[in-house]
């Protein structure tokens, strides 16, 4: 569909942009009760929680309310005072979805940014008149805002609940076009996911109204121009919302999960002719088929998620800047070389292995295992296996993201067949059985299995007692112990479980993978576990005390969680410490007066703080490893707080740590004592 683009809006203008004027502030100020219950009645679909902001050390940041500084559950009189906003803490957002199993939503949005100068606000400007004529076109009547920046949000609203995955699906698809128009990112969507766990919130978008760090309100776009004032509130109040009905049929888009590790859990690859060596089974090489899958763009998204830039694109081939690096000069490239895309480092300073192609097998094995041996490429190919159908390992656990229910792939597939497990005629065979179908066990941890549920089972446990309907089974296996007329003994079958439980349970064992090879999901339960625990650690409040006066010194001690100190701590610039932890902290700047914290540990900490023994006895290499499988954090070569390897935690885990901890409260948890060493941890 073509459409005339219009000439930017006029607020661009630096003099329009900086303040709204009382006839601006009038319209809305006027209107506050009736914008107040547009909102409340189309915008904020979730009543327990919002978003708001607040300001400290001279930066706007966000926050989900109600918290400790702001405990004023959502209310009209909250969207009147938002509507009529003066200052950054009166302006709010909504989330999208309702959590739980088939949650709700009655908004989409796309949210077209210019946070800095690698920002076009006239591209920005013509797919924002693009998408939205594009609705148009289907029956919509959206509503795209402007704050004169630079930056758009473009809403379609519903007149009546809609499943959270339709909505999400539905703002993929409504963006599937940007890279037409010259975007080299994706245009962020709400809502984010299609679900939202019980419990947890999903993110949430700054409603129109007054801008959230300058004194201007929202302009809006009528299909034929830009208007403000009282022409902008009424084409707001105008929208009712729109029919569910009128959204197209989609194509499914990639879930959640999938979405955030693009290349990681559900790659597919072309081939470079990787042979692995070895191989004696006569079959096709598992490497080669994987690498026949993969794509250019794929490997492109492997080297984004770790922070490095693309600054060139053709046909065949993107160039990078490596992560960190502030020159636009390239450090390596993704070119495809007979249809396979080819990764070539030339930096010893990208984190890569320089001055040698990698394939896409061996690209993906050295991001998850740090190198790319035959050791780590053995296991690797244990995963391959499992992805490509050719498992000769039980399959794992999955959960789709889409419907929140875990589901167990037939872990027994490959252990049914002869070759690959006991004889399932004998006791040891039928025992076997018994685990599986019982435990339903996704990968090994020791002597143990962790099984569908969450739980972890240890040999001594599933090994003491047997079951009526195990006995029954154990009476038809061919070693069972029988009479001279060859009827079974069924007195002795309880000892023929006692004598063959723990053979099983090693063929059992065998079966399974480890936890860092399984196939699990971000939203496995092992990686809801693995999240708690670190969760926890950074929650954990410690003292710490700082020197006050010259003379008279004094040391005023506090008690905050790991993670508020962070936000206290963090500024621009270069990584900060907490105290003696192995902990940094630093703030990274976004643009138009948004920050975001950055945060970093080592493996250390845990046991610093006394975390839970379970994390502390990991060691620092299995938590490394699992903390970039359950997207925790990764561990850059180029970013090294104070000379030191660590993981640098995901920017939605430190969001997730950080919600509710709202505006800082200076007088929280504060106790003043005589000179105690000079401001040292007082734990």
């Amino acid at each position: 569909m073509i459409t005339t683009i219009l000439s930017p809006h006029p607020s661009l203008s630096p003099a329009k942009s900086e303040l709204a004027t009382p006839r601006t502030k009038n319209a809305w100020h006027n209107n506050a009760e009736r914008l107040a219950d547009w909102l409340m009645g189309r915008v904020f679909v979730r009543r327990d929680s919002f978003g708001g902001y607040y300001r400290k050390d001279g930066q706007t940041q966000k926050t989900k309310r109600p918290n400790k500084g702001s405990v004023e559950p959502l209310s009209r009189e909250l969207l009147i005072r938002h509507a009529r906003a003066t200052l950054p803490e009166h302006v709010l957002g909504g989330y999208g979805v309702t959590p739980g199993v088939g949650g709700v939503g009655r908004w989409v949005a796309a949210d077209i940014d210019a946070h800095d100068d690698t920002d076009d606000p006239e591209q920005n400007l013509r797919y924002a008149i693009h998408l939205y004529h594009k609705l148009v076109s289907l029956g919509f009547t959206p509503l795209l805002v402007t704050w004169g920046s630079g930056g758009y949000h473009l809403w379609v609203l519903f007149r009546e609940d809609v499943l959270g995955l339709t909505l999400y699906e539905f703002g993929l698809w409504l963006v599937a076009d940007a890279k037409q128009f010259g975007f080299k990112k994706a245009i962020e969507t709400f809502p984010k996911q299609g679900e939202v766990p019980t419990g947890k919130f999903g993110n949430w978008l700054r409603a129109p109204g007054r801008h959230h760090t300058r004194d201007v309100f929202a302009s809006v776009y009528n299909g034929s121009e830009w208007v403000e004032d009282e022409a902008a509130v009424e084409r707001i109040l105008s929208i009712a919302g729109d029919d569910p009905g009128l959204i197209p049929a989609l194509p499914k888009a990639t879930t959640a999960d999938e979405s955030r590790t693009a290349g990681s859990a559900s790659w597919s690859g072309k081939p470079v002719g990787y042979t692995r060596p070895g191989g004696t089974d006569g079959r096709a090489d598992v490497f080669a088929e994987y690498n026949r899958s993969v794509t250019l763009d794929e490997v492109v998204e492997w080297h984004k998620a770790r922070r490095h830039c693309v600054i060139g694109r053709s046909v065949d081939r993107v160039d990078f800047a490596r992560a960190g690096k502030k020159e636009a000069t390239e450090s390596f490239n993704v070119k495809l070389i007979d249809g396979v895309p080819i990764t070539w480092c030339f930096s010893n300073n990208a984190g890569l292995p320089d001055s040698r192609g990698l394939n896409p097998s061996q690209m993906r094995c050295f991001y998850q295992y740090g190198r790319f041996d035959t050791s780590a490429m053995r296991d690797f190919a244990v995963v391959l296996r499992r992805e490509l159908g050719w498992d000769e390992r039980p399959a794992v656990k999955s959960t789709s993201p889409s419907d929140g229910v875990h589901e167990s792939r037939p872990v027994a597939q490959a252990a049914n067949e002869p070759s690959q497990a006991a004889d399932a005629t004998t006791a040891a065979g039928i025992i076997t059985q018994y685990f599986i179908q019982r435990y339903r066990p996704d990968f090994r941890r020791g002597n143990s299995i962790h099984t569908g549920d969450g739980e972890i089972v240890p040999m001594g446990v599933a090994c003491e007692v047997p079951t009526s309907k195990l006995i029954e089974q154990l009476a038809g296996a061919c070693d069972a112990p029988r009479f001279a007329n060859g009827s079974v003994k069924r007195d002795s079958l309880p000892g023929l479980f006692r004598k063959w439980g723990k053979v099983a349970w090693g063929d059992l064992l065998e079966l399974l993978p480890d936890e860092d090879t399984a196939s699990l999901a971000t939203t496995s339960l092992a990686a809801d576990e693995f999240r708690r625990l670190v969760r926890e650690a950074m929650l954990s409040e410690i003292v710490v005390g700082d020197t006050i006066g010259r003379q008279d010194v004094v040391t005023r001690t506090e008690r905050r969680s790991l993670i508020d100190w962070c936000v206290k701590w963090a500024k621009t610039g270069p990584w900060r410490t907490i105290r003696s932890k192995k902990c940094w902290c630093k703030v990274e700047e976004l643009g138009a007066g948004e920050i975001r914290l950055k945060v970093a540990i080592r493996h250390e900490l845990f046991a610093q703080i006394k975390a839970d023994r379970r994390i502390i006895e990991m060691g620092a290499n299995t938590f490394t490893r699992r903390a970039a499988k359950y997207e925790v954090g990764t561990c850059p070569c180029d970013d090294r707080p104070h000379g030191q390897r660590a993981v640098i935690l995901t920017d939605d885990f430190v969001s997730d740590l950080t919600e509710g901890l709202g505006v800082d409260d200076e007088e929280d948890g504060v106790e003043e004592f005589d000179h105690l060493g000079n401001g040292q941890a007082a734990a």
